[in-house]
């Protein structure tokens, strides 16, 4: 009975340790798995940030056209010795200026040809030149982006004078209503001024008349 027991006892034993070596085995094949895992997930991430900081590398560098802190679109090229960067600024200062030009009709902006460049202008006043590289970045043809630029430029020009012509009304408003309390301000300061100087004076002739009448009693 008891070898019996001790029998038993031992497959127990061996069953327990074999349940725990195969827990362990187990465990350790999981670990191993996450492990591989999580080394492959870093490797593609490292390869994905190095392959897309290389595209935007190959991209070209591109500088705003903008207009009351809008960007209208971007200048990728130059011309001849003129950069990128020198041209958005150009432009920029052209479009400042322009919608500054009340008795300009920003609807008037007309498209003609110059050499091997579209020109932008305004009564006979140049705003920009597209090019066939502007429109190869643009992924479109000169005409088209011309077009889009001109429609571009317009609305804009339209909309900021609009927007400064307003500002512009209601500043004059509140100078017309700030000199108006002004001297609303004066008047009022000046009223009560000759009223005290009357009171004085009053007082003063006053004074004078009973000092006058007194030496006459006297006498």
């Amino acid at each position: 009975m008891q070898e019996l027991s001790s029998t038993v006892y031992g497959l127990e034993g061996i069953i327990i340790i074999n349940f725990h070596g195969k827990r362990v085995d187990y465990m350790k094949k999981l670990i191993l798995s996450s492990h591989e895992t999580l080394i492959t997930i870093f490797i593609a991430v490292f390869f994905a940030g190095i392959s897309f900081a290389q595209s935007d590398a190959d991209l070209p560098k591109k500088y705003p056209v903008t207009l009351d802190s809008d960007n209208l679109f971007y200048i990728y090229s130059g011309i001849g010795v003129l950069s990128a960067e020198k041209r958005a600024e150009e432009i920029t200062a052209k479009l400042h200026m322009l919608v500054k030009n009340d008795s300009l009709n920003y609807d008037s902006i007309v498209i003609s040809q110059q050499n091997d460049y579209l020109i932008l202008k305004v009564a006979d006043e140049p705003i920009m030149a597209i090019t066939d590289a502007d429109a190869q970045f643009s992924e479109t043809t000169e005409s088209a982006l011309a077009e889009m630029y001109r429609e571009i430029i317009a609305q804009k020009l339209k909309t900021t004078r609009e927007k400064y012509s307003q500002k512009s009304r209601v500043n004059n408003g509140l100078d017309i209503l700030l000199v108006l309390s002004i001297m609303i301000i004066i008047y009022l300061v000046s009223v009560k001024i000759f009223s005290w100087l009357n009171k004085k004076i009053d007082i003063r002739f006053n004074k004078n008349s009973d000092i006058s009448n007194k030496r006459q009693g006297d006498n």
